[in-house]
């Protein structure tokens, strides 16, 4: 299946005819897969050790750590408008432990958080960004955007705390800071697709639209009772009871710029121009048709899910992490 912003899959007013979207399809394929998602490992009194993890907590829910930099990475994305990729350097989160893939091919989206209703989760940020003038204390109005290199997390949708080290979008962490957040999710929590991104007020449309976020998923199991709705998980399941097929797609508007001989914001890098986002003056009104980015699924742009198999069914897990699109979504024989 190809998918595109500007074509079928989110319907906007400029379309290409078939066979140029069979050509572009035919000249690179971009396969759309899963995020990596990030293991989550268990702090127990044995710290039983990974590969057993699966089975315990399922009757013996705990607690998990995730230890997260926010750090500038160096990356390219596809641009249709030159056929060619253009480089990047955008704020982004990367595994502490560094077991998860980095390199220049390495999509720009935020790896998917799994946990089970019942479990606390502790998510060591470390913003590893460099300091930045506009984050001291008292700069300035507050309706002026500020501390670009500042952030914080918020996970979006899930029933948690949002004071002190929970949830709490009010949370600053600056440059060389790092900060532990503690989700306790309830044990009746619903199962359901949420995600996460960070909220500080004065630079989060400029993080966002660097491709930070992520899925954040809650797996359940709990039948329905006369008084209390089950999880939808104990329906989408195979007719011998194991999981089906499941896809990840977390959507994005990145809009990178780089600047022209006069030092003006343009959006067409030259190669060997590295793009970034690093003001607010690439983000106005208008801005993103005029930018002529495009949407990206899994930090792909123009990309090719993989096969699915005829007659089977799948889950779609859909993020919209975008900031400035809205997204109609078609599937077109």
């Amino acid at each position: 299946m190809f998918i595109s912003h500007k074509i079928a899959l989110f319907g906007v007013a400029s379309v290409l005819s078939a066979a140029h979207v069979l050509s572009a399809v035919a000249q690179e394929a971009r396969t759309v897969s899963n995020p990596p998602t990030y293991i989550l490992e268990p702090i127990t009194k044995s710290r039983a050790k990974l590969e057993t993890f699966a089975q315990n907590r399922a009757p013996f829910p705990g607690e998990v750590l995730l230890d997260m930099n926010v750090t500038y990475l160096d990356r390219q994305i596809y641009n249709p408008a030159t056929a060619r990729y253009d480089r990047v350097r955008l704020r982004g989160y990367q595994d502490a432990r560094q077991t998860g893939p980095s390199g220049a091919d390495t999509p720009l989206v935020g790896p998917t958080i799994d946990v089970r209703p019942g479990e606390t989760v502790r998510i060591t940020l470390n913003n590893m960004l460099p300091q930045d003038s506009t984050c001291g204390i008292g700069g300035g109005s507050a309706n002026t955007p500020h501390c670009f290199n500042g952030t914080n997390l918020h996970s979006h949708g899930l029933w948690v705390n949002p004071s002190g080290n929970g949830d709490n979008v009010l949370v600053s962490i600056r440059p060389g800071v790092e900060f532990q957040y503690e989700y306790n999710i309830p044990a009746d929590h619903p199962a359901g697709t949420f995600w996460y991104h960070p909220h500080l007020h004065g630079s989060t449309a400029l993080q966002v639209s660097s491709g930070m976020s992520g899925a954040l998923i809650i797996r359940g199991d709990r039948m329905p009772t006369p008084t209390e709705t089950g999880d939808i998980d104990r329906l989408l399941k195979q007719p011998d009871g194991s999981d089906i097929a499941e896809r990840v797609l977390v959507l994005q508007q990145i809009q990178y710029a780089c600047t022209d001989s006069n030092g003006s914001i343009t959006y067409d890098c030259q190669p060997g121009q590295v793009g970034g986002i690093e003001s607010y003056d690439q983000f106005g009104p208008g801005s993103w048709p005029a930018s002529g980015r495009f949407t990206s699924i899994n930090g792909q742009v123009l990309g090719q899910l993989a096969p699915a198999v005829a007659g089977s069914v799948e889950r779609w897990r859909m993020t919209h992490a975008g900031v400035r699109d809205t997204i109609n979504f078609e599937i077109r024989r």
